[in-house]
């Protein structure tokens, strides 16, 4: 029975160490939105789309708390912007998020958080997208 244990451990163990990063295939997206809560989503499974075409994702949101969230990253045919827009549909105030992020560099580029049902309301700042481990936190 010892031998069994010892045995599964080691497999477990050796999966483990074998198994890649959550973050090497994973993205953090920060509009950078002056806003009460950050806006930023977390994407694990993330792949980046060809030129001239969109990927769809699902995520976390860090706004008061995790939340769940949907969204599409589209790369441009020229290949040197993604676009990014997602929704965090959470109390109090759901919000759109949009990034347009320079390609490869995913710095220094433009983000927008539009309160759903609120005219006029949005802020812009520097948006960035990278390891989520590198920007703030590590994934969930």
């Amino acid at each position: 029975m010892r031998r069994i244990v010892m045995g599964a451990a080691a497999a477990a163990a050796l999966a483990v160490a074998a198994a890649p990063s959550a973050q090497a295939a994973g993205i953090c997206f920060d509009p950078r939105v002056p806003v009460g809560a950050t806006g930023v989503v977390i994407v694990k499974r993330y792949s980046k789309p060809g030129r001239g075409s969109c990927k769809p994702f699902v995520g976390w949101a860090s706004y008061y708390g995790a939340v769940p969230v949907s969204g599409a990253a589209c790369l441009n045919s020229a290949g040197d912007e993604l676009r990014v827009s997602y929704a965090i549909p959470a109390l109090p105030a759901p919000l759109t998020i949009t990034l347009e992020l320079p390609y490869p560099s995913l710095a220094g580029g433009h983000g927008t958080a539009h309160e759903v049902g609120t005219p006029g309301w949005s802020y812009s700042e520097d948006a960035v997208a990278g390891p989520c481990g590198d920007l703030y936190f590590p994934m969930p």
